[in-house]
């Protein structure tokens, strides 16, 4: 039995399309860790968008004025922001905390400014636990300290 011409044309352009299928099919097993890994990082990209995160400071204006500034550098906006002092508050005046918070909103890249006395006695780390919601939870906690 003798192959004629065409016989050995379809043979090359069988094994033309077997080599396109199999390194077809590498190409895209080789693929599959970085989609997974794509996806990871478009998830967790996703679920920044709905956080918020609420940050504290003490900022000194001049030679005896302090500010505590409380922040949000999160992406998303916060909402029903509190402060609360586990230990003491011997830093921010009472009537200054009652005045301002709950915050209804601190949306991103805001913040809110609270008057701070210090004196000599006043303790040089104060520790305060910050809480709100966000699109993400409605019970977000974070612990800071502000020191002088």
């Amino acid at each position: 039995m003798m192959m004629e011409f065409s016989d050995i044309i379809s043979l090359i352009a069988l094994l033309i399309a077997a080599l396109s299928l199999g390194m077809n099919f590498w190409f895209n097993w080789r693929q599959i860790p970085l989609l997974r890994h794509s996806l990871k990082k478009s998830q967790a990209e996703a679920l920044e968008e709905k956080k918020a995160d609420i940050g504290a400071k003490v900022v000194k204006l001049g030679n005896s004025k302090y500010r505590v500034k409380i922040f949000n550098r999160g992406k998303a906006a916060a909402r029903n922001v509190q402060i609360e002092f586990p230990d003491s508050n011997g830093l921010i005046p009472d009537q200054e905390i009652r005045d301002k918070f709950p915050m209804e909103v601190l949306e991103q890249h805001d913040s809110v400014d609270l008057i701070a006395h210090v004196h000599m006695r006043t303790p040089r780390k104060h520790a305060v636990l910050l809480k709100w919601a966000d699109d993400h939870s409605d019970s977000n906690e974070k612990p800071s300290y502000l020191t002088l």
